[in-house]
C-alpha cells in the first residue's frame, strides 16, 4: 500500500491541482447560501458576521449574548480556531473596506467586491492547507495520481465550500495532515494537527475514536515504561494545545460552559433539516421526536453511535495497521453521520476523506460512485441555494471522468454486479433529482421529493456501513499484518 515517500510534485499532480482551482473559480460564480434571502440570509452571511464580531468584540465575548452580540442571529457555534480564522480574515477586510465588518451595520452586506473577497478566501484557505496536505498523503501511496485526483476534485467538498460557501477544507486539511504524521509515527505532530482540526470544527469528533484507539495502541505496543512515556507525551500535547486555543475562554467555569453550549446546542433537537441518516429516515414512519423527549433521544443516539463505532475501533486497537486504521475512520465517520444526534447534510464530507483513504481496499468504481453519492445526497441543499444545475453537472462530470480513468486500468476492472449497482443507483438519483428540479411537489406532501432523496441516500450509506462491518469481522477472524511505520 505504501512506498518510500516521494515529495516531488509531478505534472499529473500540478494538472489536477490546476483543474481543481479552475473548477473552484467557476463554482464561485454561482449563487450561494442565503443570497438575497433576508432576514437570516445563509451560511455566507454567517461567516461574514463572525468576521464582523471577531474584529469588534473581545474573543471572550464572542460566545456570549449581549447588546452587541445577538446569538439568535448567526451566533458563533464553532470552536475557537474558527474565531481566530474569522479574526484574521476580518482584519484584512477591515483594511480593504471597513463597511464590510462594521458592527451591527453590515448585516446582509452584499457587493461585488465583498463577494470576490469572500470567494477568494475559501480558495486561498484550500490552497494553503488542504492542497499541501493532500499532496503529502497521496505521495505516500503507489496509486498517488488516483488518490490525489479524488482528494482535490471531490465534488461534495468543492460544491459546498465554493458554491454553498463554507471553509470545510480547513478542518479536513488539518485532519489529513494528522493522518500524514500518524502513518510515519510522528504522533505528537499528528496530535497537534488533530487538535487544530477539532478546534476548527467540532464535527471532527467523527474521526476522534479511531485516532484515539490508534494512539492508545501505539502507546501499548511495548513495555509499561514505553506506555507511560508515550501516554504522558501525547496527553500533555493535547492539553497544552487545547489550553492555548481556549485561553481567552478559561477565565471562568461559566465562560467555558458558554462555549460548550454553543458548540453542542442540544436544544435544537435530533435533526434540524432533512438528512440521510437513520433518525430522519425513521421519523418519516414513526414520529420518534414525539415519542421520546430530548434527553432520551440524546442518550439513545449516543449509545447507538458508540455501539456502531465500537467494532472497527476495537480492530484498530487490537490489530493496529494502516489498513485497519483507514477502515475504522471510514466506518466510524459514517456511523456518526448515520446515528448521532443533530446531523447536518454537509457532515457527509467527514466520511468522504476516509472513504478515499480506502482506495487500495475497495473497488475503484465503487469508491468513485460513493463519492458521487455523497454529493448527490446534498442535492436538496443545492436546489435550495439555486445551484442544482452546477451541482449535478459537476458531480456527473466527476463520475464520468474517474470511471473512464478506471476503465483504462486493467487491474481495476469492475465486476458485472458493480456495474449493475452503479447503473441502478444513478438511475434512481437522477429520477429523484429531476423531480426536485422540474416537478412541483403535491400540496399535501411538500417535502416528498427531499424525503425520497434522503431515504435513497440513507439506503446506500447503510449498505456501505454494513460492508465495513463485514470487513471488520473478516479481519478479526483472519487477521492482517501489523504495520507500525511506512514500509
Amino acid at each position: 500500500m505504501l512506498h518510500s515517500v516521494d515529495y516531488g510534485i509531478g505534472a499529473e499532480e500540478l494538472a489536477v491541482a490546476t483543474l481543481a482551482l479552475l473548477i473552484s473559480c467557476i463554482l464561485s460564480c454561482s449563487n450561494y447560501s442565503g443570497l438575497n434571502n433576508p432576514p437570516q440570509f445563509g451560511d455566507y452571511e454567517a461567516q461574514r458576521h463572525w468576521m464582523e464580531l471577531s474584529v469588534n468584540l473581545p474573543f471572550s465575548e464572542i460566545y456570549k449574548s449581549g447588546s452587541q452580540n445577538n446569538l439568535s442571529y448567526w451566533g458563533v457555534d464553532y470552536p475557537p480556531l474558527t474565531v481566530y480564522h474569522s479574526f484574521i480574515l476580518g482584519k484584512v477586510k477591515q483594511n480593504i473596506n471597513a463597511d464590510w465588518v462594521e458592527l451591527q451595520q453590515s448585516v446582509g452586506y452584499q457587493s461585488y467586491g465583498h463577494k470576490f473577497f469572500m470567494r477568494s478566501s475559501v480558495i486561498i484557505c484550500w490552497f494553503f492547507i488542504y492542497l499541501p496536505a493532500s499532496f503529502l498523503f497521496s505521495s505516500k501511496l503507489k496509486n498517488k495520481a488516483f488518490v490525489n485526483g479524488l482528494l482535490l476534485l471531490n465534488p461534495g467538498l468543492l460544491l459546498i465550500d465554493n458554491a454553498h460557501f463554507q471553509y470545510n477544507a480547513v478542518s479536513l486539511g488539518f485532519f489529513i495532515l494528522c493522518v500524514n504524521f500518524l502513518i510515519v509515527n510522528k504522533v505528537v505532530f499528528g496530535s497537534i494537527c488533530f487538535c487544530l482540526a477539532l478546534n476548527y470544527k467540532q464535527m471532527e469528533l467523527y474521526h476522534s475514536l479511531p485516532i484515539f484507539c490508534y494512539l492508545l495502541s501505539f502507546c501499548c505496543e511495548r513495555s509499561v515504561k514505553h506506555f507511560f512515556i508515550q501516554f504522558t507525551k501525547l496527553s500533555s500535547t493535547v492539553l497544552i494545545s487545547f489550553a492555548l486555543l481556549w485561553l481567552p475562554y478559561l477565565e471562568s467555569k461559566e465562560s467555558v460552559q458558554q462555549v460548550i453550549n454553543r458548540l453542542f446546542p442540544l436544544n435544537r433537537g435530533l435533526f434540524e433539516d432533512k438528512v440521510a441518516n437513520l433518525w430522519c429516515t425513521l421519523n418519516n414512519v414513526v414520529k420518534i421526536r414525539l415519542i421520546f423527549d430530548r434527553s432520551h433521544l440524546t442518550i439513545l443516539s449516543a449509545l447507538v453511535t458508540l455501539f456502531a463505532s465500537l467494532p472497527s475501533c476495537l480492530l484498530v486497537f487490537k490489530k493496529r495497521s494502516l489498513e485497519n486504521f483507514f477502515l475504522s475512520l471510514a466506518s466510524t465517520s459514517l456511523s456518526f453521520y448515520l446515528f448521532s444526534y443533530q446531523v447536518h447534510e454537509k457532515s457527509i464530507l467527514l466520511f468522504c476523506i476516509p472513504l478515499i483513504f480506502l482506495s487500495n481496499q475497495l473497488n475503484g468504481n465503487i469508491l468513485i460512485h460513493y463519492l458521487s453519492i455523497c454529493s448527490l445526497s446534498m442535492c436538496h441543499l443545492y436546489a435550495k441555494d439555486e445551484f442544482l444545475l452546477a451541482g449535478i453537472t459537476y458531480t456527473v462530470l466527476f463520475s464520468v471522468m474517474f470511471h473512464y480513468f478506471q476503465s483504462s486500468i486493467k487491474t481495476h476492472r469492475s465486476r458485472a454486479e458493480h456495474k449493475s449497482f452503479i447503473i441502478v443507483s444513478w438511475s434512481g438519483f437522477l429520477a429523484i433529482v429531476s423531480l426536485i428540479a422540474f416537478a412541483p411537489p403535491p400540496r399535501k406532501l411538500p417535502d416528498i421529493y427531499v424525503v425520497l432523496l434522503c431515504g435513497f441516500s440513507f439506503l446506500h450509506f447503510f449498505i456501505f456501513y454494513l460492508s465495513t462491518l463485514v470487513m471488520v469481522v473478516q479481519r478479526f477472524k483472519f487477521g492482517i499484518k501489523r504495520v507500525n511505520k511506512t514500509n
